[in-house]
């Protein structure tokens, strides 16, 4: 029996960077950076889906068994709203609550002031594989925005283009996994949003009535990118649009309390680090707080890892 859900995705389909504001007519196409339609109506097909999913778990759902977050960019409200609206129904949509980071990182879980991490910022540095390949994503995403909605590019480019850039993607997440220190920082990003969601999952076997049923994360590719990586479930291969990973808490026939992962819908629970016998609950709980911070020299808080 399921008895919390949470559904982490990136933005879906944006409009292009290459544009300008006043070269794009608005009633066509979105304005820089925000959802186009086919990407607004992409979300809504997502939440009918896992509405078709879950439907016993949603017969009862109300707005206030529900937790929103999103990043504080326009598109990832824009894509909040189509999900919920898809997955609800007639419910009422719930307040959102907007995080100034991408990975959901607040003071709250951290106890670090803005959520500063000099070791981050270093591991980023070293887990770089050179600048040329810094500004890939970026222009997978441009290329990709005019290829999912079949806009004309402005300059004569191959229309084979975009699918080159994402195997180059592809190819440079692989040479990733052989880099610790690329590890390492994607363990520091998801951190805090993997103990606020193990805190919740517990929270939710201990007086379900004043923890929301559901915990909607809208983010972006490296949100998913980091919280995969660290769950060691990454395979190289950059989330695309509309990406999603969902985290279920189920309760067995037997009492025991256990974690599903599905990410685009299929299982990977197995291939997770904290799976290993199992993949309970109480597994969970441990590697989020504990075992993720194993690499950082014995630390046994952020913080510590943080100054390590």
């Amino acid at each position: 029996m399921v008895k919390k859900l949470t559904s982490m995705y990136r933005k879906l389909d944006a409009g292009s960077l290459l544009r300008k504001f006043g070269i794009m007519p608005n009633k066509e196409l979105c304005a820089i950076t925000q959802l186009t339609p086919a990407g607004f109506l992409q979300t809504i097909r997502i939440g009918k889906l896992l509405r078709s999913k879950y439907s016993s778990f949603l017969s009862n759902i109300r707005k206030q068994d529900i937790y929103v977050r999103t990043t504080e960019r326009s598109r990832t409200v824009q894509s909040a709203v189509g999900f919920l609206y898809g997955l609800l129904d007639e419910v009422e949509l719930p307040p959102f609550k907007v995080s100034a980071s991408t990975n959901f990182c607040s003071t709250k879980w951290t106890l670090i002031d803005k959520c500063f991490c000099k070791k981050r910022k270093v591991l980023q540095k070293a887990s770089k594989l050179n600048e040329t390949l810094r500004n890939i994503p970026e222009i997978v995403d441009n290329l990709m925005a005019h290829k999912c909605n079949d806009v004309n590019f402005d300059h004569p480019v191959s229309e084979r283009l975009a699918d080159e850039y994402w195997t180059l993607l592809d190819d440079t997440g692989a040479a990733q996994l052989k880099n610790e220190e690329f590890f390492k920082l994607h363990k520091l990003l998801a951190h805090p949003f993997l103990c606020e969601l193990s805190l919740r999952m517990f929270n939710a076997t201990k007086d379900s009535k004043l923890t929301p049923k559901i915990a909607l994360y809208s983010g972006h590719d490296l949100t998913i990118k980091s919280v995969l990586t660290a769950l060691g479930l990454f395979d190289g291969r950059w989330p695309s649009f509309a990406a999603r990973v969902v985290f279920e808490l189920y309760e067995t026939p037997e009492g025991r309390h256990q974690v599903r992962i599905l990410y685009n819908g299929i299982d990977i629970s197995d291939k997770a680090f904290f799976c290993r016998p199992n993949c309970s609950l109480n597994n969970f709980v441990k590697f989020c707080k504990i075992d993720n911070l194993k690499q950082f020299r014995s630390a046994k808080s952020y913080r510590d890892a943080c100054d390590s």
